[in-house]
């Protein structure tokens, strides 16, 4: 018998459910989806995420396919399985390349900024840790090769990022 045949004969249980993310927050491990058909916000778990696929980030307005148990976490809708992604952060999007230059890099925080041009890009942890490169050698002024996006809100994110061939610029003006 399949986990999936144990929920099949719950009323309160909706398979093959499509939801749109409201928002998912990755660091905190949780977000919340929403269905036309479902009056309330719906509850959505990283642990949900790593059994449909490694290292899955959702982005708002991102669609899922999804079951999803009415009276889950403390009596609310919570999806318990994803079958489906179509948007999310891991398909590659419309990417820009460039050069830029570290702008700052706060470990605590797990963000800083790479300054391409005359603007800041957004850089996430995340995509430091997903390009191998070591926090350490993110100083102010060194060169990199970055992707990066441009999601809802119009703001500029690092999807990819790999350290330029050349030298720290020590004298660029930040």
């Amino acid at each position: 018998m399949k986990l999936n045949d144990l929920y099949s004969f719950s009323p309160n249980l909706l398979k093959n459910i499509n939801c749109k993310v409201k928002w998912f927050k990755a660091k905190r491990g949780y977000g919340f989806v929403v269905n036309e058909q479902i009056k309330e916000d719906i509850f959505i778990h990283s642990s949900v995420l790593l059994l449909f696929k490694k290292d899955l980030v959702l982005s708002p307005s991102s669609n899922i396919v999804c079951d999803i148990n009415l009276n889950g976490h403390m009596q609310k809708p919570q999806v318990i399985a994803v079958h489906e992604v179509l948007g999310s952060k891991s398909e590659k999007m419309d990417l820009q390349e460039c050069k830029g230059y570290i702008k700052w890099f706060n470990e605590i925080d797990d963000y800083g900024f790479v300054r391409v041009d005359n603007y800041d890009v957004f850089l996430p942890g995340k995509a430091i840790r997903e390009n191998k490169i070591n926090f350490y050698d993110l100083n102010p002024g060194t060169e990199v090769d970055i992707s990066y996006f441009i999601d809802e809100n119009e703001k500029k994110i690092v999807q990819d990022i790999k350290e330029s061939n050349k030298q720290n610029v020590q004298s660029a003006n930040f």
